[in-house]
């Protein structure tokens, strides 16, 4: 396992320099011109692509009215009023110099891929509509890049433990992600869906981080993990390439350098007004790292491996720092715990009609799910009535 001083020290050794965690301050934000669907195998190689989607800035969403996260690490919010959550907001705090300043390691740094885990409120039935990735790029001397892609994928479990899984056969770790295949498919069961998000052409990265916006997602029907215990992997990459000699490319390429912005998911960062429901992550991270520019490994031994980090402590604020990112959902298909008259709203009147329900025994009054009417049910719906929209769903 490599420490997170070894992640400084490989990557300073590759790239002659000695990268430290410095602040950076928002420059631009960038929205992506297609989206393509795709599904995996148990090493996160491309199996199948499905049809390319025009996004070309879309700002037309399909998530819930108030447009709030699923998850957010970042401290997203809509200050500007173009409809879209993602203005950084904080005030000066953690030695910081402006409300949009994050950590992360310099854009000379090979960081380009992480996964990481990540709880929120349970949302049976919601599906990715929206997602928000930063990040810090920059390019080799003499770059021939010709386009910069986004690869998104979630999952519903992964390794926090450093232990991870061998999909290789090669009796080492390389992948955070269970590779039990129960029907076969050639898909992990663990694997909830993924997308390669297209920004052409290639963003001019100078100047502070980027927010990578991609919306009008939720035709690909990906669906956030029910429980609100899932994880994503993420990568910053250049393309994909054929490594196993069908003709078909399946392995993405890492861009040529780039660094996520680091920032803590907890919400509880002093003076920063998180606007999404309650986040929290391990703090634990999976994360690739290679030297494109001088073709040789930096943190991982080869482009397609992710290796067991962490970055809790590295910075006295927040102290739990991980790869941001903000992940949003389509409305809930179901009925919230909380709306107890099923009229649509979510008022005091639900408690009268929570009360009603339980004296009935009815099991629109198991607002906890667990199969029966009882008095712990009135402190669940007290806790789904309190998380608004965001809240859990029920069945009935």
């Amino acid at each position: 396992m490599l420490s997170s001083a070894a992640v400084i020290a490989l990557a300073g050794t590759a790239l002659g320099i000695e990268p430290t965690l410095q602040p950076v301050t928002h420059g631009a934000t960038v929205h992506a011109s297609s989206a393509t669907p795709v599904q995996v195998d148990a090493h996160g190689r491309v199996i199948s692509w499905g049809e390319t989607i025009q996004l070309d800035g879309n700002a037309e969403r399909g998530m819930c009215e108030e447009g709030l996260p699923v998850f957010d690490s970042i401290g997203l919010a809509d200050t500007d009023g173009d409809g879209h959550y993602s203005d950084p907001v904080c005030g000066d705090v953690c030695g910081l110099t402006s409300p949009s300043s994050r950590w992360n390691y310099g854009g000379a740094t090979p960081f380009q891929g992480f996964a990481v885990d990540f709880t929120t409120s349970p949302a049976p039935g919601r599906l990715l509509s929206e997602l928000t990735v930063p990040g810090v790029i920059g390019r080799c001397d003499g770059s021939q890049a010709e386009q910069f892609q986004i690869f998104v994928s979630v999952y519903d479990d992964i390794d926090t433990t450093g232990a991870g899984y061998d999909t290789d056969g090669d009796t080492i770790a390389d992948s955070p992600f269970p590779p039990d295949d129960l029907d076969g498919n050639g898909v992990p069961d663990a694997f909830l869906g993924g997308v390669v998000l297209s920004y052409s052409p290639v963003p001019d990265f100078a100047g502070g981080y980027s927010l990578f916006l991609a919306s009008g997602l939720e035709s690909f029907e990906i669906e956030l993990p029910a429980d609100g215990v899932g994880a994503v992997r993420i990568m910053y990459i250049s393309g994909f390439s054929d490594q196993d000699g069908d003709t078909i490319p399946e392995s993405p390429e890492p861009f040529e350098l780039a660094s996520p912005l680091l920032w803590g998911p907890t919400n509880s960062v002093p003076g920063c007004p998180f606007t999404g429901p309650a986040n929290s992550s391990s703090g634990n991270v999976w994360a690739l790292g290679y030297d494109v520019c001088l073709d040789e490994p930096s943190t991982s031994p080869d482009p397609y491996t992710f290796v067991f980090e962490s970055l809790v402590g590295l910075v006295p604020c927040p102290d739990l720092l991980m790869p941001s990112f903000a992940l949003y959902g389509t409305c809930p298909t179901g009925r919230l715990c909380a709306d107890q008259n099923n009229d649509g709203l979510l008022l005091p009147t639900d408690f009268t009609a929570w009360i009603a329900n339980f004296n009935a025994n009815d099991p629109i009054a198991d607002v906890n799910q667990d199969n029966a009417v009882t008095p712990t049910d009135f402190t669940a719906w007290v806790g789904a009535f309190n998380q608004g929209i965001n809240g859990p769903i029920c069945n009935p």
